[in-house]
């Protein structure tokens, strides 16, 4: 029973030793990890390209993440949890052209405006 107690006390030991917390450069982070990449949003608005009238329920679609959202009910949308690079965009509205943008970079703080054309 006493070497039990003993082995017990030394598994514990050593797992909380190695699941402590590491402190570099002011930060505390857990041992072993990974800082993740910065992210973005995404934010912008779609319009009509001959009168300027802002379009509710436009499709954006991010062929390299897969999603898709629509446009809120004043023409705008945001997507979060971007990371920096270059996307390609389809955009989409009922009677307009679907828009194809390739090589569109974020970064903070960039705010696209989506101009389609009516049919």
């Amino acid at each position: 029973m006493k070497y039990l107690i003993i082995l017990a006390s030394l598994v514990i030991a050593f797992y909380a030793n190695s699941a402590s917390p590491a402190v570099e450069g002011g930060k505390t982070e857990k041992a072993g990890t990974v800082k993740p990449a910065a992210v973005f949003t995404m934010t912008g608005s779609v319009i009509d390209m001959e009168t300027g009238e802002k379009l509710a329920g436009s499709k954006i679609e991010i062929e390299e993440s897969g999603v898709s959202i629509f446009t809120d009910i004043n023409g705008n949308f945001s997507i979060p949890q971007l990371e920096p690079g270059n996307y390609t965009l389809k955009v989409s509205y009922i009677s307009y052209e679907e828009k194809e943008l390739a090589s569109q970079i974020i970064s903070d703080g960039k705010e696209m405006t989506i101009s389609l054309k009516p049919l």
